[in-house]
């Protein structure tokens, strides 16, 4: 019965965060598998990036969310001078999709190292766990949709975040690369064309 569970402010304090994770992945779950359904029926991926726009707020407000779930700490570096011409609702679900990857897989003791930047003609967007490197044979199926790493348990997620993330990078004329090693942890960098107009 409810009135016999533990309700003291202490247990309702450790009980938050929990329910904090669990309604973020709840919401990624459902956003990622209604994008994978229109893609499915032909729609694709919906853009919507009619001028140029400060992405900065954007991403923080994401990194900014995740912080509050994370059981890694999260460092944070955003280097954009100018505004893009691109979709930020779909951007901020890129980088949601790849931080909630890297919550997942990575090492709680080590931080998760955001890094984006306008480089070279191009923004990049990468994320940076220090878990287990992904083998090689998992890494050729990544984005695939319903594509699972080892370990990861049916509470945590379709296998479907790292394709929609692809599938956004693809729509803004960009990838997706990986790289996992045991020294430098594992690194998903979207690359697209940074169109100041």
């Amino acid at each position: 019965m409810i009135a016999e569970r533990d309700l003291s402010p202490e247990h309702t304090a450790r009980l938050i965060p929990e329910m904090q994770r669990a309604l973020t992945r709840a919401s990624q779950i459902i956003t990622n598998l209604m994008d994978f359904a229109r893609g499915r029926l032909g729609a694709g991926i919906e853009m919507h990036a009619p001028a140029p726009v400060d992405l900065a707020p954007v991403f923080r407000d994401v990194v900014g969310e995740i912080m509050q779930v994370a059981p890694q700490a999260v460092d944070c570096r955003i280097e954009l001078p100018r505004p893009l011409v691109a979709d930020p609702q779909r951007l901020g679900q890129l980088l949601s999709n790849l931080l909630g990857n890297a919550v997942t897989h990575g090492d709680p003791a080590h931080p998760i190292e955001v890094d984006i930047a306008e480089r070279d003609g191009e923004l990049h967007v990468g994320v940076t766990n220090h878990g287990e490197p992904i083998p090689d044979h998992v890494r050729a199926s990544l984005f695939q949709p319903f594509s699972r790493q080892e370990g990861q348990s049916s509470l945590q997620g379709l296998g479907l975040g790292l394709y929609i993330a692809s599938e956004i990078a693809r729509a803004h004329g960009g990838h997706i690369d990986v790289d996992s090693t045991p020294s430098s942890g594992t690194t998903f960098l979207m690359r697209v064309p940074a169109r100041p107009e």
